[in-house]
């Protein structure tokens, strides 16, 4: 990923974006649960560095950020649709990867209760299965239901990546 990133910076490719509707939700304990899953994953605080005097690139994890998310009340507007799309399109703009996180959430209130929620991420950080993984722990963690379970760091993994034949 930081291969093709490094050739074509500009590019879209390898920002994924999620767009959905949501009813009832509380914004800030959503935005709560998803700070509590940045606090908890290492690779949602991870930057890419590789330019200077680096022998190769090196993957920086910062130790505290605030999650990137945005409130906007649109209820009023009368050009939602086009004014959702918009902002979508707007929101896909490619990531400096030497700046964590890499990741932003925009949450648009259309109604009294109604929510749209835009979740843009580059790839680098997830794939497709971690990212259903991590929805489903953000669910949990809104709903006061998450469970920690055990399993190895992500500075362990590094380490064990590290020290396998090439």
């Amino acid at each position: 990923m930081l291969f093709h990133f490094q050739y074509a910076p500009d590019t879209r490719h390898y920002i994924y974006q999620m767009r959905l509707d949501i009813q009832g939700v509380d914004p800030e304990r959503f935005r709560q649960a998803w700070q509590a899953a940045l606090n908890a994953h290492p690779i949602l605080r991870t930057q890419f560095l590789w330019q200077g005097d680096f022998e190769q690139p090196l993957q920086l994890v910062r130790k505290q950020l605030s999650v990137p998310f945005v409130e906007h009340d649109w209820r009023a507007r009368d050009d939602l649709p086009a004014a959702l799309d918009a902002l979508a399109d707007t929101d896909q703009q490619p990531f400096d990867l030497s700046q964590a996180p890499l990741l932003r959430l925009q949450l648009v209130r259309t109604g009294t209760t109604h929510y749209h929620l835009i979740y843009t991420h580059h790839h680098i950080l997830l794939d497709g299965w971690s990212n259903t993984q991590l929805l489903g722990e953000i669910v949990q963690r809104y709903q006061g239901s998450f469970q920690a379970g055990a399993s190895a760091g992500y500075a362990e993994y590094i380490g064990w990546l590290q020290a396998q034949e090439p």
